[in-house]
């Protein structure tokens, strides 16, 4: 029966759009995939993403994994998880190692910066344009001199200075004594002034890097300042703690904000392994969330959470982001200022009898409040690792994931799971 042109059926879809779907709408879970990102020859490990804000796409890198001349490679991806072309290099030849990559978008020249260490030593860099190409030729950002070697890049984008912030790990060869550094550089790769150490580390200092990812930064646009997180290994106490820095960035100066700050601490058990994620709200101050790695009892290791906000106070309160009775380790978490969400991800043993396995579960936790859902676990076949995730414009999430299955033959490849609040009514009005 028709009345006024609509059918029964259509008033009953137009009520379940305009009075379910509002109060599910925030409801967020996977919504695409997990899908294949990158199926080489080799394996492809230690994967890192940057979502571009005028084209409202990812791009995705990774190191190929050689017996030597390891390399870095790209695939652009769509903002609702499609694969958009084919995977490109970035950097690649003979004679030369290049590992654990990092990325960040510039929104304002629409292109991405990409670095990498190269021969354990050295810092390099790469500007990338929106359409996969290659801008200028690679560059130098740090070079280990002096008997220093310098690892693990992390990069993030001021978009208020249009510039850069790289913070990595320096140390003496082959001593064990290392600290954290930054530096500040133009759009085009120049440098800024020189670097500087971050934190203070004496008379405890950092040795030893021996877990995971020991760095991460990230950008708060409302104070124009970014956040350093590292773990740093206590002589005295012998044990491992993450500790912050807030570095702010104003035109032609960058330098630190306050004093160095214990995130993630504990009297006798260790914490390692930070990530880091900003949303730039409430507005003038933005807040940050620190996700480690804590290890207690010697052999149980879970994902905790630290908020702090952009006035440098830490919050009292200490999340517990999973305690599940396998271990949880390597996190990794991005923050939606569209859906005022934060995306924590890790990697967990998977329970018996699966034996020797691991995948990717992810968590969501709101700006403010308690958590939101339980843990998802969204990865697929027999050993997962390395998960990265970045926040999209619409409320989602891209995590990326290196991954060995065996129906994809017997290299690891790179994986990605879009999460979101997206909905799909088939609703026809007739």
């Amino acid at each position: 029966m028709k009345k006024n042109g609509f059918t029964f059926i259509s008033v009953l879809l137009l009520l379940v759009v305009f009075l379910i779907v509002p109060l599910i709408a925030y409801a967020s879970g996977p919504v695409v995939g997990p899908f294949i990102i990158a199926d080489q020859t080799v394996d492809t490990v230690w994967p890192a993403v940057a979502y571009n804000t005028q084209h409202q796409e990812y791009l995705v890198v990774w190191q190929n994994d050689w017996s030597a001349n390891d390399d870095i490679y790209g695939q652009r991806i769509v903002g609702d998880g499609r694969i958009l072309g084919p995977w490109f290099s970035i950097i690649a030849g003979t004679g030369n190692e290049r590992t654990y990559p990092d990325v960040t978008y510039n929104s304002q020249h629409d292109e991405y910066l990409v670095v990498w260490l190269e021969d354990g030593l050295d810092i390099r860099g790469q500007r990338v344009s929106a359409i996969g190409g290659m801008v200028d030729v690679a560059f130098d950002l740090v070079l280990g001199t002096g008997g220093e070697n310098c690892s693990w890049p992390a990069v993030a984008y001021s978009s208020t200075s249009d510039r850069y912030l790289l913070a990595f790990i320096c140390g003496e060869y082959p001593t064990t004594s290392y600290d954290v550094r930054a530096r500040a550089f133009q759009y085009d790769g120049t440098p800024d002034g020189v670097y500087f150490t971050v934190g203070n580390f004496t008379p405890a200092g950092l040795i030893t890097i021996s877990f995971d990812k020991p760095i991460d930064l990230a950008y708060n646009r409302e104070r124009n300042e970014f956040l350093v997180a590292w773990d740093q290994y206590f002589n005295t106490l012998s044990k491992w703690d993450v500790n912050g820095q807030r570095i702010q960035m104003t035109v032609g100066s960058v330098g630190t904000i306050g004093s160095m700050i214990s995130i993630c601490s504990h009297p006798t058990n260790n914490s390692f392994a930070p990530a880091v994620a900003a949303i730039p709200h409430p507005i003038g101050l933005g807040q940050y969330l620190v996700a480690c790695e804590h290890l207690s009892g010697g052999s149980d290791h879970d994902i905790l959470g630290r908020r702090y906000d952009g006035l440098g106070n830490l919050d009292p309160n200490t999340l517990g982001i999973t305690n599940a009775p396998r271990d949880s380790y390597n996190p990794a978490v991005a923050g939606n200022e569209i859906s005022l969400e934060y995306l924590v991800t890790w990697t967990e043993d998977s329970p018996p009898p699966f034996g020797f396995t691991s995948g990717i579960c992810a968590r969501i936790i709101p700006n403010q409040g308690a958590f939101m859902g339980d843990t998802i676990t969204f990865d697929l076949g027999t050993s997962s690792d390395h998960s990265t995730v970045e926040r999209g414009s619409a409320g989602d999430f891209l995590t990326v994931f290196d991954n060995y299955n065996a129906a994809f033959g017997t290299t690891r490849n790179i994986w990605g799971n879009l999460w979101g609040n997206r909905i799909y009514l088939p609703l026809v009005v007739q």
